[in-house]
């Protein structure tokens, strides 16, 4: 299969690919909420996945700026949104939650030192940290999720101007980091279960 639709890939694996799926696999796309799935994964890509990138490539200070601007009102939001609900849709992962944490593991670990001054790393928002860190304490996210590799630069360590992760991802423990406790669960009616399962009726 060759498919460039990166918008709605994980939604391909999540409704046509349902066959080949196990009957009771975690539906992260229940139909009730694909509306406002979508709606989310609309806003999500350009103020969070691609703002990171938007200011990476930015190649003027007024485009930086823009997307600067656009990611940290983002965070902002998000950070109210996960206040008082465990997932971005209450008790249970769906397919938003992967994309957001795709771009959460990856900035404070490697982005952060393609940009200019931040104004404030992913950690200092209490409700996104502690989120992030419970969805990478899932096995599924975990086992799947290679930090250090996400960390690690090309470059010489000994470099005047190496960065930081060139000279020190190898040091770092970011199982260790990402594995400290937090109390997400207690936001859940279904603290040990994070995921929403497909019935035998659905398969």
């Amino acid at each position: 299969m060759v498919n460039n639709d990166y918008h709605r890939l994980t939604n391909y694996f999540e409704v046509q690919f349902r066959p080949f799926q196990r009957k009771d696999a975690p539906d992260l796309y229940p139909a009730a909420l694909r509306a406002e799935i979508d709606a989310l994964n609309e806003w999500l890509f350009p103020n969070v996945n691609n703002a990171t990138y938007r200011m990476m490539f930015a190649q003027s200070l007024t485009a930086y700026n823009e997307a600067f601007e656009d990611f940290y009102s983002a965070l902002d939001t998000l950070e109210q949104r996960l206040a008082d609900r465990r997932f971005l849709f209450g008790d249970y992962v769906t397919d938003s939650d992967v994309r957001l944490f795709v771009t959460l593991a990856r900035f404070d670990t490697r982005y952060f030192q393609y940009l200019g001054p931040i104004k404030r790393p992913v950690s200092e928002y209490p409700s996104l940290w502690a989120y992030a860190r419970d969805l990478y304490q899932i096995p599924a996210f975990r086992n799947n999720t290679y930090l250090r590799d996400i960390a690690q630069t090309p470059g010489d360590k000994k470099a005047t101007f190496a960065r930081y992760t060139t000279r020190f991802a190898d040091d770092i423990d970011y199982d260790a980091i990402w594995s400290a406790p937090q109390d997400r669960a207690r936001l859940s009616k279904t603290p040990g279960e994070p995921f929403r399962r497909h019935t035998q009726e659905e398969a």
